[in-house]
């Protein structure tokens, strides 16, 4: 059961418009296009994962995405959350393209791609901060504790993932998108038995859906073309004028 639908990312309304309004030959161009490139590619393997769920029927499973909490001064921004009787399930999403090498030990991945050499944060480390975090807001709100389980969803179709064969870590918890469904069905075949009733299970939903807040943004520092902007030749020319 979805609870929550995944919105269009504030980033890439806030960018689309901030490129609108921002002078041509303003340096901050190359900068706000990366930014927008690069959120509309998180967007577009979010909502693969969106529609792989949405065939889950099943009303004791309950799927919250682009979830965001605050917990003291802290935000975090958990792309999927779901919800059983045995477990929760941080779903962390990636649509990275080219090879990836996942390396917990240094805290990264590396993307390698046409021989350029990129590295990313690593997704199990933020997973495991996410899943403390959730588990004191549980406590905060005074609400049931449940297991909580995390998986990291690679969805680019291009991508090539390696990691040390040895680290066993990465193998359990780090998949392409083909494997989610059955990997699901895996950690809730594991659950020998349910930690909370179906009446605590709404509660934890609709508090978690209560206490969402917008995860806030980076907004550049520039000054923007005002005005009204036609919508025909785009130009931010037109006047508004006052009824008398």
């Amino acid at each position: 059961m979805i609870l929550r639908e995944r919105p269009v990312p504030e980033t890439i309304l806030y960018n689309e418009a901030a490129l609108k309004r921002l002078p041509p030959l303003s340096d901050l161009r190359p900068q706000i296009e990366e930014s927008l490139l690069k959120a509309r590619a998180g967007y577009s393997g979010e909502c693969r994962v969106d529609r792989l769920l949405s065939i889950i029927d099943s009303k004791d499973t309950y799927i919250i995405h682009d979830l965001c909490l605050q917990t003291g001064s802290t935000y975090i921004q958990i792309d999927t959350l779901i919800l059983t009787k045995y477990l929760a399930l941080i779903l962390e999403i990636k649509n990275i393209s080219g090879r990836i090498k996942i390396s917990p030990e240094f805290g990264q991945i590396e993307r390698i791609i046409n021989g350029e050499i990129t590295a990313f944060p690593s997704p199990i480390a933020q997973c495991k901060k996410y899943k403390i975090h959730l588990k004191n807001w549980l406590k905060k709100m005074k609400l049931p504790s449940l297991p909580i389980e995390f998986l990291v969803v690679f969805t680019n179709p291009s991508s090539i993932l390696s990691a040390s064969p040895h680290d066993t870590e990465v193998v359990h918890k780090v998949l392409r998108i083909e494997n989610l469904l059955p990997k699901i069905q895996e950690l809730m075949n594991t659950s020998n038995s349910h930690f909370i009733e179906e009446k605590e299970l709404r509660r934890t939903s609709k508090m978690l859906l209560k206490e969402h807040r917008p995860y806030p943004i980076n907004k550049f520092q520039v000054d923007y073309i005002k005005g009204i902007q036609c919508t025909r030749c785009k130009e931010f020319s037109m006047v508004r004028n006052k009824a008398s």
